[in-house]
């Protein structure tokens, strides 16, 4: 029979949860804690780990006046808390838990030799019976106002969430528009704001930031969303988007032009409520009834000799403003 490990434990109620607060040593720790990363496991809530910051953790952790007096929390299995002795309770051997807040710490004391790792005595929270949602909530409620976590990741998690919310329901548009195959804006968004290919070209971020003020209570596509229909805010840009790749073609397959970035597709969803008011008053919000607006700005921007590049179009609000105008103008 394997031997049991226990440590006391500080019981911390809370309006959200119980938390089982101990400590423990980095020798005993740190082997024995998951690490379940965004886009590599369903459940996943951790962003990808920074190497440079692992590396200065283990760096620092060698030098005399080293401390890490900020808490690892781990979710773990229910049965490892004894509320009879009140302690944490397990073998010498396998999985603790997975970690919630404290993978580069972890990540970085992994990187010690088991000598030096039991130097450090870390103070442990336990949370248990937890779903991914839960799991999700308190890495948010921990990272989401410190600038590390990309906002991209912040939005991905809101996805997890089973409660419908305007951030959720523009995570599915953008997840179904980077997905189909034959979406204009297929590969093109960096879901997890990590550029991955170098067809992606708009983070996650920017397109959730444009799309959610057209779901809000003032936007065009309130009703739709208040409805449960976004399948159609969801055909309504798919028919914007290819008619303005058909009208664009070079511009919208290359790096070098502003359409398929941050600029081009906030100003494109600035004009979207003109846009909208105009379609639905000629009932109709086709991809031949977008096309016949951008074959006007075409025409527009030729006019004006401008080209959608850096040239006449800064990457800054006012060249998002003024691309948007354009648009306005050629409704």
């Amino acid at each position: 029979m394997s031997e049991k490990m226990e440590y006391p434990y500080i019981e911390l109620e809370q309006p959200g949860g119980t938390f089982y607060v101990t400590t423990m040593l980095a020798s005993e720790l740190v082997d024995r804690v998951e690490i379940k990363r965004r886009g590599s496991t369903p459940d996943g809530i951790q962003r990808n780990p920074d190497t440079k910051r692992i590396s200065e953790i283990k760096k620092y952790a060698l030098r005399e006046d080293a401390v890490f007096p900020t808490p690892i929390i781990i979710s773990c299995d229910g049965e490892i808390i004894n509320t009879d002795t009140k302690t944490v309770s397990f073998t010498k051997h396998g999985s603790l838990g997975h970690i919630l807040d404290g993978q580069h710490r972890v990540l970085g004391l992994q990187q010690l030799t088991k000598e030096q790792q039991a130097k450090f005595k870390l103070l442990v929270i336990f949370v248990t019976g937890t779903d991914v949602y839960s799991d999700a909530t308190i890495f948010l409620t921990i990272n989401s106002n410190q600038k590390p976590v990309p906002k991209s990741l912040i939005y991905d998690l809101f996805g997890i969430s089973e409660e419908r919310t305007e951030i959720k329901a523009c995570h599915e548009i953008a997840k179904s528009l980077n997905s189909e195959k034959d979406s204009p804006l297929h590969n093109k968004i960096k879901m997890l704001g990590i550029k991955t290919s170098p067809t992606e070209t708009i983070s996650q971020s920017a397109f959730i930031d444009s799309l959610k003020p057209l779901v809000s209570s003032k936007g065009c596509f309130r009703a739709y969303y208040e409805n449960e229909r976004d399948d159609i805010i969801l055909r309504i840009l798919l028919s914007c988007f290819s008619a303005l790749a058909k009208t664009f073609p070079t511009e919208w397959n290359s790096n070098n032009h502003l359409l398929a970035k941050t600029v081009g597709f906030g100003g494109l969803m600035k004009a979207m409520p003109q846009m909208f008011t105009a379609g639905a008053e000629q009932g109709s919000l086709t991809e031949e009834f977008f096309r016949e607006i951008f074959e006007r700005l075409r025409e527009n921007l030729e006019s004006r000799y401008l080209t959608l590049t850096k040239k006449d179009f800064q990457t800054s609000n006012d060249a998002m403003i003024k691309f948007s105008q354009l648009i306005i103008e050629s409704i």
